[in-house]
């Protein structure tokens, strides 16, 4: 009698393993297409993204955005950290390389490039943007084609804000506040 029992608790219990490690498989595999999607899109001007960035709400500008963190700061980055934005017609102001902020600090040397562009929308003067670019290979030449003054659509994620307590850099005018954005994708 016991054994009427418990065979049938075993082969059920042996099932549930074998469900829950298949389920771990096809999660795995999941991981790496979305991953082999992420690294083709940006080998292929950064134009595909990978669900995990979020859907996109297009902006005509920067002005709304800037107007928000003006009335009340804390209450714009809530409103807008971690939103995805596209933003079609920005203007280049700068494209340049930079290094992360621990690299700097530890003394390491710059393992891959971090790029960023600086942009302008025309909806505000004192207000700008600065995306991240995620960097990809082929990055190197891709950045070479962007021109000051250029018109540009910018994609990226909501980072932070920056204030800047200066209007000009190398002669250049520069904004005075910054949005900056992450996992930025651009396009022409």
């Amino acid at each position: 009698m016991k054994l009427r029992i418990v065979m049938p608790l075993v082969l059920s219990a042996a099932a549930l393993t074998g469900c829950q490690q298949l389920n771990d498989g096809v999660n795995t595999i999941n991981g790496a297409i979305s991953s082999s999607l992420s690294s083709v899109g940006k080998a292929l001007g950064g134009t595909a993204t990978t669900q995990s960035l979020g859907p996109v709400s297009s902006v005509s500008g920067l002005g709304a955005v800037c107007k928000d963190y003006e009335e009340n700061a804390m209450a714009a980055e809530k409103k807008w950290t971690g939103k995805r934005i596209s933003i079609a017609n920005a203007t280049v102001l700068e494209v340049t390389k930079g290094r992360s902020a621990s690299d700097m600090m530890t003394g390491m040397p710059m393992s891959t490039p971090n790029y960023y562009l600086l942009f302008k929308t025309a909806d505000t003067s004192y207000c700008g943007g600065m995306v991240w670019l995620d960097y990809y290979s082929g990055i190197d030449d891709a950045v070479l084609t962007y021109k000051k003054g250029q018109k540009v659509s910018v994609t990226g994620t909501v980072n932070n804000f920056e204030v800047r307590g200066f209007a000009t850099v190398n002669n250049a005018d520069m904004p005075v506040r910054l949005v900056v954005l992450r996992n930025g994708t651009i396009n022409y």
